[in-house]
């Protein structure tokens, strides 16, 4: 198992409060879970980035990797990823078993190659617990891609941001706080998914800062998602638990 993270990060992991049962530890030491990471890259050459995924609980698990495409800048672009075990292309969107033991972790590799086209894409990495399918824990990336050089990032770029939701677990309704600093500002509303990745909520969102609170009743208990979008495009999550 590849261990060329875990020397600089075992600061960050030793004082993580665990909140989630796996973390992703980016190359800087910072743990993005549930977060949207985004990346100013040039249109003409591959990006690689390396994420450390840490089993944050008391038992060995065995889990798969899932990689979704949300959108790409061009049909031509390609997103693949490897682990400690295996490579994959950009048609395969799912590993083989990865074995973890407690406090352990492995190497989650992220490749994009955006065909020379500027623009912007998402791909979105989940890890998924093979004996219990309900237990993932993911993180989106957003590429935004320049015909200039690499790194290139507005000085006045504030990214947007939600908070986590009150009462979590929530039984009947919940309010979140958020910000659309200078993200994109069509159609922005906070949208509510389940664990299959449906649909079950929208609120829409006006103003550039503020709070919503959203009705939960009538839903099943569970886990879901709370994404804030603009034109489509996730610009932050967090996750919710249903307990009628």
């Amino acid at each position: 198992m590849k261990r060329t993270l875990l020397a600089s990060l075992l600061s960050v992991l030793s004082a993580a409060a665990f909140a989630q049962n796996y973390s992703f530890i980016d190359e800087y030491g910072s743990d993005v879970t549930f977060a949207t990471q985004t990346y100013w890259i040039p249109s003409v050459s591959l990006d690689t980035r390396e994420f450390a995924v840490v089993n944050n609980t008391t038992s060995t698990v065995t889990v798969k990797v899932r990689k979704t495409i949300i959108s790409l800048n061009d049909p031509g672009a390609t997103a693949y990823f490897c682990t400690d075990i295996n490579c994959y292309g950009p048609t395969t969107s799912l590993s083989v078993n990865v074995t973890v033991y407690p406090g352990d972790d492995f190497l989650l590799t992220t490749d994009f190659n955006p065909d020379s086209v500027a623009g912007i894409a998402q791909v979105r990495y989940a890890v998924i617990n093979q004996a219990n399918l309900s237990d993932t824990t993911f993180f989106n990336i957003d590429y935004n891609i320049t015909n200039g050089p690499a790194s290139v990032r507005p000085n006045s770029l504030v990214k947007a941001t939600i908070t986590d939701p009150m009462p979590n677990p929530a039984s009947s309704v919940f309010t979140m706080g958020y910000k659309l600093g200078t993200s994109l500002t069509g159609n922005c509303r906070v949208v509510i998914y389940n664990m299959l990745g449906e649909q079950v909520r929208e609120t829409p969102v006006m103003a550039a800062e503020g709070t919503v609170k959203i009705d939960v009743s009538a839903l099943e208990q569970g886990i879901y998602f709370c994404s804030l979008q603009s034109d489509g495009r996730t610009l932050a999550t967090r996750r919710v638990v249903i307990s009628h």
